[in-house]
C-alpha cells in the first residue's frame, strides 16, 4: 500500500493531500501505520504519560499551557528507544526542541500542537531545519533522566502493544 507522505492515507499517483490542498505530495510505502487513526492512537497513549513531572518547563509554566508544552524530549527519546525511529532537533532561537523520523522518511512530532501544529506532523518551519540528533542508547547509560524514566514508566508497555500491531 502506498501512503502520502503528509496525511498518512493510501493513495495514487495523483492524490491531493486533505493536509495540503494545493500540492501533489510525494508518498511512500511505510509499515508503521495504516491511516491517521494509528497515529492518533499512538498519540493518545503518550499523552497519557504527559505531566509536570515529565514537562521540561516549571509546573507553573505547563498549568497554564496544552498538555504537549515541554514534552518533546522525554516523547522524542521513548519513540527512539521503543521503535528506533531517529531523534530530529531544532534549536532554532535558543528553544530547543525535538521529533522523529521512521525509517520510511515520514517525520512525526506529537508535540507539535504547543506551538500551533496538528500534533502529529511537524510544522513545516521544522522540518526543513531540523537535523539528526544521536543520543547514547538508554541500556547504556548509567543513570536516566527522572523525567524520561518517569514517562516511560507510565507509555512503554502500552506504546510496544501498539507498536506491535
Amino acid at each position: 500500500m502506498s501512503l502520502c507522505s503528509r496525511c498518512i492515507n493510501a493513495v495514487g499517483e495523483n492524490h491531493r493531500c486533505y493536509l495540503n490542498k494545493h500540492a501533489v505530495l510525494k508518498w511512500h510505502k511505510c509499515k508503521y501505520f495504516e491511516s491517521l487513526k494509528h497515529l492518533q492512537l499512538i498519540r493518545s497513549i503518550l499523552e497519557k504519560g504527559w505531566s509536570a513531572k515529565t514537562t521540561y518547563c516549571t509546573s507553573e509554566e505547563y498549568a497554564n499551557e496544552v498538555k504537549s508544552y515541554g514534552q518533546c524530549y522525554v516523547t522524542a527519546r521513548t519513540l527512539n528507544y521503543v521503535a528506533g525511529w531517529e531523534i530530529l532537533f531544532n534549536g532554532k532561537d535558543g528553544n530547543n526542541h525535538y521529533w522523529n523520523r521512521l525509517p520510511c522518511g515520514i517525520e512525526v512530532d506529537f508535540t507539535s500542537d504547543q506551538m500551533g501544529g496538528d500534533g502529529i506532523f511537524p510544522l513545516s518551519e521544522m522540518k526543513s531545519t531540523g537535523k539528526i540528533r544521536v543520543f547514547k542508547p538508554l541500556k547504556d547509560c548509567k543513570s536516566c533522566n527522572p523525567r524520561l524514566k518517569r514517562y516511560l514508566l507510565a507509555v512503554e508497555p502500552e506504546l510496544r502493544r501498539c507498536l506491535k500491531n
